[in-house]
C-alpha cells in the first residue's frame, strides 16, 4: 500500500463512509475452477457495488480509480484534500482477451473491497464449504495435477481458469478451442478435473456437435 505524505482527512472521511455502507446483495451466480474442482457461487457484481457506494463516497469527498500498471491492478482511493491511498494487486496474464477481462474484473472487484473495508461475504475461504458449514465434495479427478510436472501445473490451471471465465461470458467456443489446445492427455485430464460438471457436459455436446472427441 502507499500513500500521500498526509492521510489524517482521507481516513477522517473513510471511517465516516465506511459507518454508511450497505450490506452488499449477492445477486449474481458464477462457476469457478480450482485445483480439486469447481462450483458455483453468488458473489456482488461489481457495478452493483460500485452503484451503491459511489453516492456515499462522493458525500464524503472520496473518489475512486482502478487501472492496470504494468502487471498489476491499482487502486486508489482520493480526497477531495488532495491525499490519497493506493493498493496494488497483480495481474495473471491470459492469452484470450474474455478470460482476461473476466479476471481483470475479478481484482478490479476483490481491490475495491480491500481498499474500502468492506465485505459482501463472498470470499474465497468461505467456498470450500456448503451454506451448513460441510466441506464440499472433490471430484473423482481431483488428483489428477499430481501426475503434472510441478512447472506446467499453473499454465494448467490458467487454460482452466480461462475456459470457466470463456463460458462465463458466454463465449462456448473459445472455451472448446482452449481446451482441445490441450495436446497431453495427463494435461488435458488436469484441466478437466478443475472443470465443472456443467461445463464438462457442454464441452462433450460441442465436441459431438463438431465430431471431436472430448
Amino acid at each position: 500500500m502507499k500513500h500521500s505524505e498526509q492521510i489524517n482527512e482521507i481516513s477522517k472521511a473513510l471511517v465516516a463512509a465506511q459507518a454508511e455502507f450497505p450490506a452488499i446483495p449477492r445477486t449474481k451466480e458464477v462457476l469457478v475452477a480450482t485445483q480439486k474442482g469447481s462450483y458455483a457461487f453468488k458473489y456482488a457484481p461489481l457495478e452493483d457495488t460500485l452503484k451503491l457506494l459511489r453516492p456515499i463516497l462522493q458525500k464524503h469527498g472520496l473518489g475512486l480509480t482502478q487501472g492496470a500498471e504494468g502487471e498489476s491492478l491499482v487502486t486508489t482511493l482520493l480526497h477531495e484534500s488532495g491525499q490519497w491511498i493506493s493498493h496494488t494487486m497483480p495481474l495473471l496474464d491470459s492469452s484470450h482477451s474474455q478470460a482476461y477481462g473476466a479476471q481483470f474484473t475479478y481484482r478490479r472487484r476483490y481491490s475495491l473491497k480491500a481498499a474500502l473495508g468492506i465485505e459482501t461475504d463472498d470470499d474465497d475461504a468461505d467456498r470450500g464449504f456448503t451454506d451448513d458449514g460441510k466441506q464440499k465434495r472433490n471430484t473423482p479427478t481431483a488428483g489428477a495435477m499430481d501426475n503434472i510436472d510441478k512447472e506446467r501445473r499453473e499454465p494448467i490451471r490458467r487454460i482452466a481458469f480461462s475456459i470457466v471465465d470463456c463460458f462465463n461470458a458466454g463465449n462456448e467456443d473459445e472455451a472448446f478451442k482452449a481446451y482441445q489446445e490441450v495436446k497431453v492427455m495427463e494435461e488435458r485430464v488436469a484441466v478437466w478435473a478443475h472443470l465443472d460438471s456443467k461445463i464438462r457436459r457442454r464441452l462433450k455436446e460441442i465436441g459431438k456437435e463438431k465430431g471431436i472427441a472430448t
